[in-house]
């Protein structure tokens, strides 16, 4: 089995990274992405853990951009480059957290204040949930070429997670939208993804082979609650499969396109 899109709680997962490998260890899954949110900060100790359980870790990451667009980079070489980045984002954190009166003396940690802001912005109805909240109150809309980008330095592939959230596009948009991502240089697309249907697969499926895009899989595990996401598994809660182990090889052979 394998899953190219999870989350620990470095971002805005349930479980810690160590925690989080055993969990896809235990399931049977022999790939692995972990794909925090804007942040490599789980790595090392993802990695760490992988080595004890005989789980192949892939270095990976989830960049905001606009539109609420998600570009995953998997298999990541100089991490530097996105920790770089991150230190930008946790200044600019700072700032838009100060706005609101969170600040890290008050809370300890950027963390911390992050997260009581988040459970106020949510409280108060203006977000559905913290990933959300974050990016639409204290995270930069950064531009679809620059993340991708960014990721290709980094030595990386570029692959557009959960087309079917994408702020103002929709089934009928998004061929269009992926034209436009090809000539920002994205590598590929998620096929494979939680809550969604069969002909959505399929649709998506065939906009990749169309493209020439790499095509990809993950289950976007965050919680605990497996009626949302269940590690591993694509497609709605009725109709869960599990993602393609075939879809890999071509994924690895990818792996050193940008040295």
């Amino acid at each position: 089995m394998i899953d190219l899109h999870t989350h620990s709680y470095v971002s805005d997962g349930f479980y810690s990274p160590s925690d989080l490998v055993v969990k896809a260890a235990n399931k049977g899954i022999k790939y692995m992405a972990l794909t925090d949110h804007n942040t490599v900060g789980g790595l090392k100790e993802a990695a760490a853990c992988a080595k004890q359980n005989d789980v192949h870790l892939i270095n990976g990451v989830e960049l905001s951009c606009e539109k609420n667009t998600h570009i995953i980079g998997l298999f990541l070489k100089r991490l530097n480059l996105i920790k770089n980045k991150e230190s930008i984002r946790n200044k600019y954190m700072k700032q838009s957290l100060g706005i609101y009166g969170y600040t890290v003396s008050d809370y300890g940690s950027i963390r911390n204040a992050r997260d009581a802001f988040v459970k106020m912005i949510i409280n108060c109805g203006k977000a559905l949930n913290k990933t959300q909240a974050i990016e639409h109150f204290i995270l930069p809309p950064l531009g679809y070429g620059e993340e991708i980008d960014l990721i290709h330095k980094s030595g990386g592939i570029a692959i557009l997670a959960h087309p079917n959230r994408i702020l103002d596009i929709n089934k009928d948009s998004l061929p269009k939208f992926i034209k436009k991502l090809k000539d920002y240089g994205i590598d590929g697309i998620e096929v494979y993804q939680s809550a969604q249907t069969d002909n959505y697969t399929d649709f998506i499926m065939k906009l990749a082979i169309e493209n020439n895009l790499l095509i990809s899989g993950g289950s976007d595990y965050h919680t605990s609650d497996n009626s949302v996401r269940e590690l591993g598994f694509y497609g709605n809660q009725e109709n869960r499969k599990p993602i393609p182990l075939q879809i890999l090889e071509n994924l690895l052979q990818s792996s050193n396109k940008y040295k």
